[in-house]
């Protein structure tokens, strides 16, 4: 079977706002933050994979995401992560931190609904 148009849409739209948050974002923090940032990643993939396709993690897996969040954290934290290109002091501002959570979001939207889409309706690259 053929997924429908509308799951093709959700995709896009969830995409381009992902994108849209993580350029915007530059404006705000810094790249190493905005790099460090991405290390969080695997958590919000594994929220989704359990809304979305009911996907169960072990402690193991929840224990590697969240070591590695932290320690990404604490680097951010402690690190120089400073942007010598914003005028402003260069620091990460709370608008900042709320587009990277937008990104984070969305991105891991993304990325479990298209695994979601190729697994339900037995997807390639050549036939989307």
């Amino acid at each position: 079977p053929v997924a429908p148009i509308y799951s093709y849409a959700t995709v896009s739209a969830s995409n381009v706002v992902a994108t849209t948050c993580q350029y915007e974002a530059l404006k705000y923090v810094s790249f190493p933050v905005q790099t460090l940032g991405k290390c969080a990643k695997m958590i919000p993939v594994m929220i989704w994979g359990f809304a979305i396709n009911q996907r169960r993690y072990d402690a193991a897996d929840m224990l590697v995401a969240a070591f590695i969040t932290a320690g990404c954290t604490i680097f951010a934290l402690y690190g120089d992560v400073t942007n010598k290109h914003v005028s402003s002091g260069g620091d990460t501002s709370w608008y900042g931190g709320v587009l990277m959570l937008g990104y984070l979001g969305f991105d891991g939207f993304t990325s479990t609904f298209q695994d979601k889409l190729f697994k339900g309706y037995h997807m390639e690259t050549y036939n989307q």
